[in-house]
């Protein structure tokens, strides 16, 4: 079996047991903290004539949870519920509170079809995030200085193997971000949400693949405030895309994918605007027997709904979690591994009324940790993180370019050990799926499935 290497860092901590034997429900209580040292707490522009500069500080961080899990024969549950809160040693008004909940569900519907269900509600600060997994971070520019958020969003997702060779899929989604500068003396807020769906296929032959994929999503954005007129905006538009995909297995380890495809985006008020542009990638995947790395490079044409900006993105990702050959006593199952994404993108930002871009974001971000993991539910770490962004004239006045390193030791625990179900990860690059495990094998659980 091959185990994910989230479950390294992605682990959680109980409170209430679940029971001996094969129990199908499990709760847990979760607890995560973190020591770290920044050369810049807010995020805080470079240069700016109205925002103060960086600020060097030390933090700390906890974040106390629960986890539920349930699973039935044909049927995974699990609900999380955390809070974050942040202290720092000398900025004591830049103290956050964060929030968050989230509930998943993954469905044998009968044994050609899986279904997957997901929800997520947040709120708190930008500069205080640390829950995601280093290396499964992903890279998107980002508002400066002290932004609180709310997030919400909903997912589902169905796919269907029509006949051994052919799987067909479809996924409806829908996403709502709001930001508002914390500084008194700013009054910029963000609204960005989307509502849309996909469906595709996929045929499969003997070491290739070919699939395609269509989607389309109703858009808004909004800025409001801010020190420039300009930046009062409202959009409503239409996304329409669509790619065609190639997956190629060079060995049983290595893998390949390589997509062309086109993004159309029309405005539904205040005017007939409408932007076509290519979109394309490629990518490479290595997967040994514990752990993946993979480099990508893509362009994209995507609404960032933190700015509330539609976007055309060139990136450079490369995501790593490979096992380090020391202190285990076997080698598939590690107890230290190098894990982390780095990568840079150029975010255009597209004035939708005209088709033109009204200024270019370059942002540089590093994730990396060096894990420990002690147990299956307590993992030590060593993390560092960089982001740098850097901004034109003409989009310095929505977003300033910012520098922030922080340097942090991470603790996680979960008890009870045992979970009930672990929702398994479905995705592949792989065109013979041999980097998926048997559904219920994640935490030793009753459904086995391919």
């Amino acid at each position: 079996m091959r185990r994910a290497a989230a479950a390294v860092v992605g682990t959680s901590v109980g409170l209430v047991g679940a029971g001996a034997g094969a129990d199908p429900f499990s709760a847990h209580g979760t607890v995560a903290g973190y020591v770290a040292a920044t050369d810049n707490v807010l995020s805080a522009p470079d240069d700016s004539a109205t925002v103060a500069g960086p600020t060097a500080d030390v933090y700390t961080q906890v974040r106390p949870g629960l986890l539920l899990a349930y699973e039935q024969q044909r049927a995974i549950y699990e609900a999380t519920a955390e809070l974050e809160a942040t202290a720092y040693a000398s900025d004591t008004g830049a103290w956050t509170l964060s929030a968050h909940l989230g509930a998943r569900a993954f469905f044998l519907v009968s044994p050609r079809t899986e279904a997957n269900l997901g929800v997520d509600v947040g709120t708190g600060r930008l500069n205080a995030l640390t829950a995601r997994n280093p290396a499964q971070g992903t890279i998107e520019a980002l508002p400066t200085g002290a932004v609180d958020f709310r997030q919400l969003s909903a997912t589902q997702g169905l796919s269907f193997t029509a006949t051994p060779e052919l799987r067909l899929s479809q996924g409806l989604f829908a996403r709502a971000t709001t930001t508002a500068s914390a500084d008194a003396t700013d009054d910029t807020e963000t609204l960005g949400a989307d509502v849309g769906g996909t469906v595709g296929a996929d045929r499969t032959f003997k070491v290739d693949a070919v699939g395609l994929q269509l989607g389309a999503s109703w858009v808004a954005l909004e800025q409001r405030g801010g020190a420039m007129p300009a930046a009062n905006t409202r959009t409503r538009q239409l996304d329409v895309r669509g790619a065609v995909t190639w997956r190629h297995d060079l060995n049983a380890r290595w893998s390949s994918a390589v997509d062309v495809g086109a993004a159309v985006i029309s405005t539904l008020e205040g005017g007939s605007g409408q932007v076509f542009q290519p979109t394309y990638g490629a990518a490479l995947g290595y997967t040994p027997d514990w752990g993946s790395a993979g480099v990508s490079i893509r362009r994209s044409v995507v609404p960032n709904l933190l700015l509330a900006q539609n976007t055309i993105t060139d990136a450079l990702l490369v995501n790593v979690a490979l096992p380090l050959p020391y202190l285990a006593e076997r080698r598939s199952e590690p107890q230290l591994s190098v894990q982390g994404t780095a990568g840079a993108i150029r975010s255009r930002l597209l004035d939708l009324s005209t088709g033109e871009v009204d200024g270019v974001l370059d942002t540089l971000s590093v994730d990396a940790a060096l894990v420990y993991e002690m147990r299956r539910n307590l993992t030590l770490g060593l993390r560092y993180q960089l982001s740098w962004q850097l901004a034109d004239d003409s989009a310095a006045m929505a977003s300033l370019g910012f520098r922030r390193n922080t340097v942090m030791f991470e603790a996680r625990y979960r008890w009870p050990e045992r979970l009930a179900g672990e929702i398994p990860d479905r995705s592949s690059l792989r065109v013979d799926r041999s980097d998926l495990t048997v559904v219920g094998d994640e935490a030793g659980g009753t459904s086995r499935a391919r």
